[in-house]
């Protein structure tokens, strides 16, 4: 392994950055550390300019179900105009995601309306036509098939009636009825045998009436919603090649800017340190001889007693 030192001034400080990761082959290490005096340095602490448009453009890949995986050129375009893209790509990504999920909750919503009605398909009764009875109490639920059986003790009580729709297992599924007057004592009787209420929503027309035109509507929003995911699709389709391609430049940005951190700076000067591969040391040389106002030393690691090169280079090529 050699290190590398690099000393020049601020405004050099990005070409170099780019010079080392376009090499693939360096590996920055704390330029601090190589001193024992620091009290003249200081670390560069900046906020990584790329850093938000990179997570905003991964955030809206994900919401169009995007894949991230594969490698492919960074995209050659102006800043401003890959901002641009950026805010396009992920407005309308927001957009249809919006859509999608506002559609799935709407048929979530179908389907449990569907499964409530269902339990109540063998009732004859306008539903909304009794919900809104104001002489009586309405009580929606379900029955264990053995407490059904027990209603038997309540036959001389003409208000203990349970009048079952559907049916599984353990359950009858039905309703009950009591006068105002009644209404508590008959649900102290029915809560006495393990009735489980269940509140429907409101509807008009019979079970059978009512969960047909659910499924109907359940049918369109399925239908609207597979448009839309379809929309999604082809809109990645479309887009793919250039939103990763801007993906690539914003992270091979935010990657390069990161390296600063690992930087030294000295009034308007600033060191650079790092490691690279020995049998890369003549192409990092030239790499670094094309950029003025710097000077860099590139040594062998057995002279820095202080510090361990890396086994591995861990940054790829950016």
């Amino acid at each position: 392994m050699r290190l590398v030192s690099v000393i020049g001034q601020m405004a050099s400080l990005d070409k170099v950055v780019y010079a080392c990761g376009k090499s693939g082959v360096f590996q920055p290490d704390d330029a601090m550390t190589f001193f024992s005096d620091t009290s003249d340095f200081m670390t560069i602490k900046e906020e990584n300019p790329y850093s938000v448009p990179l997570s905003t453009l991964e955030s809206a890949i994900a919401r169009v179900q995007g894949d991230l995986s594969g490698r492919v050129a960074p995209s050659t375009m102006e800043m401003d105009d890959m901002a641009a893209y950026v805010e396009e790509f992920t407005a309308k990504a927001a957009e249809m995601s919006k859509r999608r999920s506002e559609l799935t909750t709407k048929a979530e919503a179908q389907n449990r309306d569907i499964e409530q009605f269902e339990h109540f398909r063998g009732l004859n009764i306008d539903l909304d036509s009794i919900i809104h009875c104001e002489t009586i109490k309405v009580r929606f639920g379900r029955l264990p098939k053995d407490s059904f059986e027990k209603l038997n003790a309540y036959s001389q009580n003409p208000y203990v009636l349970f009048f079952p729709g559907a049916s599984d297992a353990e359950y009858y599924w039905g309703v009950y009825f009591a006068p105002l007057e009644m209404a508590s004592d008959i649900d102290r009787i029915f809560s006495s045998l393990y009735f489980e209420r269940l509140r429907i929503p409101s509807a008009v027309g019979t079970p059978e009436e009512i969960v047909g035109k659910l499924r109907t509507e359940l049918n369109a929003t399925n239908a609207a919603l597979d448009q839309v995911k379809k929309e999604i699709a082809d809109y990645w389709a479309k887009e793919k090649n250039l939103c990763l391609q801007v993906h690539a430049r914003y992270k091979q940005l935010a990657t390069l800017f990161g390296v600063r951190q690992y930087a030294a700076r000295y009034n308007d000067k600033f060191i650079l340190a790092g490691w690279i591969p020995a049998r890369e040391e003549k192409k990092f040389q030239t790499a670094l001889d094309a950029i003025d106002a710097i000077e860099y030393s590139i040594e062998s690691a057995e002279g820095d007693t202080h510090h361990t090169p890396p086994v591995t280079l861990r940054n790829a090529r950016t």
